[in-house]
């Protein structure tokens, strides 16, 4: 029945590129058909390559992951296409006979099309000859959320990330869940997967059947490379200076501050805005964030991420930095009294007893 369904699907297509090209009702009888499970929006494999009508600013390739199928002999080429309308997307992918995880996985070097109403993907070999085909009539949604590794780079042990759900309703990882109305969120110093899948179930609307849609893109840290000054006055207030490059335009800063013993302890306020505030001098971005803090901690860890626009694109730059507050001269002279007056103590103590032994 799928078979069938599949065969009536492309039929009702129509596409011009040779890389997609309508078979005959008997050549597609004679082709084993594959099945699309997921489609996956996954970081660019590698940005060096510059792949015919590619986007520069592509930050994202293709996964597709196919239903377990018989081994087909010979591929030499797979190509993946979406479409949208009368538009038509197709990428290509050369591959060994063996390679794509017994021919299941395949990365395309390709954007996720937003709004395509279906998906193609089609084995050749090394004369052209097709040897399986696939295709998935569902629409692909809008899949723009953003999380970010900030503070450090990614440590399996110990990370910070940044959640925003974007276009999404909400984001949960683990205990975590960040909605689309109070973020963004920040996961402070814990142990998290190297990819954070935020996937939606859609269902073909031909066969019924559910294919898994997801985006598992990570935005990589990026050490801030302004020069920063931080300031921690008595008010609970942590004021910031930034000196800016001259291409660079600063958009907005977020800082979190929290308790280095305890990062479910978090002083900041939710949105973790830092207030803009008029620079002294010009090159200079000032902010200023009111901390919620009943009492000074011993110390204080804090995240400071800078979201920067530049040649028309929008990135975070973070840092990481441990404030240890010193005792003032008052306390510290209070404590060597206390101290002083314990030790005093014990030793009058110490004479008395000598004495009684003495008498005795």
């Amino acid at each position: 029945m799928r078979g069938t369904w599949l065969l009536l699907i492309s039929l009702s297509l129509i596409c011009a590129e040779s890389d997609f090209t309508l078979l005959s009702q008997e050549e597609r009888a004679g082709i084993p058909a594959v099945y699309v499970t997921e489609v996956r929006k996954v970081s660019r494999q590698n940005a060096e390559i510059d792949h015919s009508g590619d986007s520069p600013h592509r930050d994202h390739d293709v996964m597709i992951v196919l239903e377990d199928h018989e081994h087909f002999a010979g591929v030499k080429r797979w190509h993946l296409t979406f479409m949208r309308g009368g538009e038509q997307f197709t990428s290509a992918l050369d591959v060994e006979e063996n390679v794509g995880s017994e021919q299941k996985k395949f990365v395309f070097p390709t954007e996720l099309i937003t709004e395509a109403n279906a998906v193609f993907i089609t084995a050749r070999d090394e004369v052209g000859t097709t040897l399986a085909f696939g295709s998935s009539q569902i629409k692909i949604p809008e899949m723009k959320s953003y999380l970010a590794w900030v503070g450090t780079a990614y440590d399996p042990a110990a990370s910070f990330l940044r959640v925003d759900p974007g276009t999404l309703p909400v984001v949960e990882i683990g205990d975590h869940v960040c909605k689309q109305n109070t973020s963004p969120c920040y996961i402070l110093n814990e142990r998290l997967p190297e990819v954070v899948s935020r996937c939606l179930t859609i269902t073909d609307l031909v066969t019924d059947v559910p294919v898994m849609v997801c985006d598992d893109t990570m935005i990589p840290f990026h050490e801030l490379t302004m020069a920063l000054t931080v300031e921690f006055i008595e008010d609970h207030t942590i004021l910031l200076t930034l000196v800016t490059y001259q291409e660079e335009v600063v958009t907005s800063i977020e800082v979190v501050a929290y308790d280095p013993n305890d990062p479910s302890t978090v002083f900041s306020p939710l949105d973790s805005q830092c207030d803009p505030r008029d620079a002294v001098e010009p090159g200079q971005v000032q902010c200023s964030q009111n901390l919620r803090q009943t009492e000074k901690p011993d110390g204080i860890e804090v995240v400071i991420v800078v979201f920067t626009s530049q040649n028309g694109s929008s990135f975070p730059q973070s840092f990481k930095l441990r404030h240890w507050f010193i005792v003032d001269d008052e306390q510290a002279q209070t404590g060597a009294i206390v101290i002083g007056s314990i030790i005093g103590v014990l030793v009058g103590m110490g004479l008395i007893a000598a004495l009684i032994i003495l008498v005795r």
